[in-house]
Formats: C-alpha cells, sequence, structure tokens
C-alpha cells in the first residue's frame, strides 16, 4: 500500500501534533508528506516545519454567527452565508510544480 502523498488536517492544532507525530517517527516534511491546516492559528508559524493554512475571518465568522443567531430566536429566516477564506502557504507541504512540469515537458 503506497502511502499518501499529503494530510489534510480540519484545523492548525491538530495540523501541529500531526507533523511532530510524524517527524517522531522519522518523515520528512515535507519532503516525504506534506502538511495542510484549516484555520490560519498562530501556532502554525511557531512550529517546524512552519504550517501551511488556509486562513479564515474569524471575526466575521463569530459575528455572522451571532447575527443569525438573534435572527433565528427572533422567528427571521436565516440565509446562508459564504465567507472567503485564503491560502497561506509555508513550509509543510511540497512544490510539485516544478515535478508537473517536468512530466509535462516529457510526455
Amino acid at each position: 500500500n503506497p502511502l499518501p502523498t499529503a494530510v489534510f488536517c480540519p484545523n492548525d492544532a491538530i495540523a501541529a501534533s500531526v507533523i511532530k507525530t510524524l517527524t517522531q517517527l522519522g518523515f520528512k516534511i515535507p519532503d516525504e508528506l506534506s502538511v495542510m491546516g484549516f484555520d490560519g492559528d498562530y501556532i502554525g508559524a511557531h512550529i517546524l516545519p512552519a504550517l501551511s493554512t488556509m486562513v479564515v475571518p474569524r471575526n466575521e465568522m463569530g459575528s455572522s454567527a451571532v447575527a443569525r443567531l438573534r435572527q433565528l430566536i427572533s422567528g427571521q429566516p436565516v440565509s446562508s452565508l459564504l465567507l472567503p477564506v485564503s491560502l497561506l502557504e509555508r513550509d509543510s507541504v511540497k512544490d510539485i510544480s516544478s515535478q508537473k512540469q517536468a512530466q509535462t515537458m516529457a510526455s
């Protein structure tokens, strides 16, 4: 069974723990396995390798949740909301763009 090439974690704290555990097991992050987090927590900048993550607008998410809760309590209809996220590229994900370029040129 081939190993996966990447692990996507539901939050940065779990991703930090995954990096620590995989490193202790002898894996080289990101050369052998990429790790990606989700939420943009401060912990990602303070681990080695620094964690690549999706940054979510926490303040906007919280205030929107409170506003929707108030609407529900007052019996008003609540619509769905899609908030923007952004990719924060750091060092925990292997850059394979040069590999793909080489494969395309060889084909």
